[in-house]
């Protein structure tokens, strides 16, 4: 499941505004950066990815949960009515990921239900739970990206009790799935195929929608077709709990810390995370008008370069760059060498990669953001510009 090599699984707690615990408790200096290791949301560990995690007791609770309410609720026995269940994919806290195909197109894809256990206020009113109002900001952003290279959300449905994400289908699992591909013979053009792909849609959300994905990593791109990696359409980003808007492009802008992966984030954002700590332990940040936030380090779009760039290490190394016997069992350590360290190419996993691809590589991971490869910059580097990827590309 997932990245094996890697943490890549251990997503950051949720953000202030799906999961109000106190800054101390969510924040993380690199010595409270074990905060890290929990998934964005307790409540959707699992479920917003699709993965082939089934618990038995789970699926059997979930399964009679949902059962209980047929005939009650008239919403969600239309929505049942469109589609046949063929599998299920996974299983998470609230929900259960299922393969269905529609009954009058004959289409398969991939629904999500989420249950939505409500609970009644002090004046005996239903509320949805905290994590609710998340999963609306997440979708709300989703539904606006139409692109290739991002998983393509077809439906957002809500009945009575549950929400249902309908999305396309993908048969070839996780990036990481598959890293063993891009080390044997052959893995060097493939990297180069995906890497213009992710590329071509990081441009695409970072220039066109303004949208930041906040958590790029290999467990979070999917693929249509394990046989055809390198086919236009067949890598698509997915999962968008930590995607946030912004204004201006390459202009610091995000102090919302908790989201991402650790193992992928950038200089930025560990800087980020640390002064939230700070603010934290002096108590500033439960000051009433919370006029000392604007004192945290602030971070762009960019983060999504570097954890682009770490990526694409991960594929030829199978790992990120930072990530070793050492780091993966301390944070601090990690977030230490994120800050002050650099990128190595071990030749026992670079021996057969070209200057051209680590040059590529090492500009995404630039620790100077100015320096950093931008975003209208990404298709131009020579590694990915090339005729095949641009043919490849242009067929869209």
């Amino acid at each position: 499941m997932g990245c094996s090599a890697s943490k890549a699984q251990q997503s950051a707690p949720a953000s202030p505004r799906a999961n109000p615990a106190p800054a101390s408790a969510k924040a993380g200096s690199p010595s409270s950066a074990k905060s890290l290791r929990r998934s964005r949301s307790d409540d959707l560990a699992e479920v917003p990815n699709l993965r082939p995690v089934v618990s038995a007791s789970k699926y059997n609770e979930l399964t009679a949960s949902f059962k209980a309410s047929a005939g009650k609720c008239p919403l969600e026995d239309a929505h049942q009515a469109r589609f046949t269940q063929v599998e299920m994919l996974g299983t998470g806290a609230y929900g259960i990921v299922n393969r269905v195909i529609n009954k009058e197109s004959g289409r398969e894809f991939a629904d999500k239900k989420l249950k939505v256990p409500k609970k009644k206020n002090a004046d005996g009113e239903e509320e949805e739970p905290l994590w609710f109002a998340d999963l609306q900001s997440e979708v709300a952003i989703w539904e606006t990206l139409r692109n290739p290279g991002v998983l393509e959300l077809k439906e957002n449905v809500q009945t009575e009790r549950y929400v249902h994400l309908i999305t396309e289908m993908m048969h070839g699992g996780e990036l990481c799935d598959h890293l063993k591909r891009f080390q044997g013979p052959g893995g060097v053009e493939l990297a180069r195929s995906v890497a213009a792909q992710i590329a071509s849609a990081i441009r695409f959300m970072h220039l066109e929608c303004k949208v930041s994905h906040g958590d790029i990593k290999p467990a979070n791109i999917l693929c249509h077709d394990s046989t055809n990696l390198g086919h236009l359409g067949c890598i698509k980003l997915a999962d968008f709990g930590s995607a946030q808007r912004f204004t201006t492009s390459g202009v610091p802008q995000f102090t919302r810390d908790g989201v991402g992966t650790l193992d992928y984030y950038a200089p930025e954002l560990c800087e980020c995370m640390i002064g939230r700590a700070k603010l934290a332990a002096s108590g500033a940040l439960d000051s009433a008008d919370g006029a000392d936030v604007a004192e945290l380090p602030k971070y762009s779009e960019a983060v999504d370069i570097w954890a682009f760039g770490c990526s694409m290490y991960e594929l030829f190394h199978g790992a990120p760059p930072f990530l070793s016997e050492e780091t993966r069992k301390d944070d601090q350590k990690l977030v230490r060498c994120i800050l002050t360290g650099s990128v190595s190419f071990p030749e026992q996993s670079f021996g057969a990669v070209p200057e051209e691809a680590k040059e590529f590589i090492l500009r995404l991971v630039e620790s100077d953001v100015q320096s950093r490869v931008a975003a209208d910059e990404l298709m131009q580097q020579s590694w990915i510009d090339v005729p095949e990827v641009r043919d490849m590309l242009s067929s869209a």
